[in-house]
């Protein structure tokens, strides 16, 4: 399976979950809301009393405002400053000094992990692989969870150099291990910038129109 597949197929496993949340009206589904907001809902049921529900997206589309081969060199450079922050921390782990197992340290490693995390599913799930024309639901989880995350692993690599030159005064770490943090912190602090920076564009659409932006959603209800 490529990543480009594997990251659809989470889309649409993240897409059923919230039907079935909003389905089953056992609670409030806040997914479910979050998932199709701009989108008009119409439910019909056939002769055999099967339900089926249709919903045509009818809220503000965004659209990078970049040509193609922007585009495309855009989302590969991001792919590489991920792949960066993941060496840097990586390199930074493994310095031979008394730091690594220090808990100061090992406190704000723990905390970049996890926004690296954050941020590498966010750039792979629902970034690289999101349609040109997003809804409202693609445009958060794309641009706005992506400058987020990155800007926060930004400070993590931060407290990161901070502990590590600590530790150098303490006679117990690496100046090599604070480079390396501080190699993470520009390549995350280049992808927040960098996706600040790009236009973004957006269409309002209008009730009238029944076409909508022709991305539409039908399901077959129990």
């Amino acid at each position: 399976m490529s990543l480009k597949d594997w990251a659809a197929k989470k889309n649409r496993e993240l897409h059923r979950h919230a039907m079935e949340d909003r389905d089953t009206h056992a609670w409030h589904s806040s997914a479910y809301h979050r998932f199709f907001e701009g989108y008009q809902e119409t439910e019909t049921v056939d002769e055999k009393g099967h339900r089926q529900i249709r919903r045509v997206y009818m809220g503000t589309v965004w659209r990078q405002a970049l040509p193609t081969r922007r585009y495309v060199l855009l989302r590969i450079g991001y792919a590489l400053l991920l792949i960066l922050t993941i060496a840097a921390l990586v390199l930074a782990g493994r310095q031979e000094a008394n730091a690594a197992t220090a808990f100061y340290v090992v406190l704000t490693e723990m905390a970049t992990i996890c926004l690296l995390a954050w941020t590498g599913y966010t750039l792979v799930v629902n970034y690289l692989f999101i349609p040109r024309e997003m809804t409202v639901h693609d445009y958060r989880a794309s641009h706005v969870a992506l400058s987020r995350a990155s800007f926060w692993l930004t400070v993590a690599f931060g407290a990161d150099i901070l502990t590590s030159l600590l530790a150098c005064l303490l006679q117990e770490g690496s100046a090599a291990q604070a480079l390396f943090f501080l190699m993470g912190a520009v390549a995350a602090g280049l992808l927040c910038l960098a996706e600040r920076r790009v236009p973004y564009e957006k269409q309002e659409r209008h009730s009238g129109d029944e076409t909508g932006s022709g991305i539409v959603i039908e399901n077959d209800l129990a």
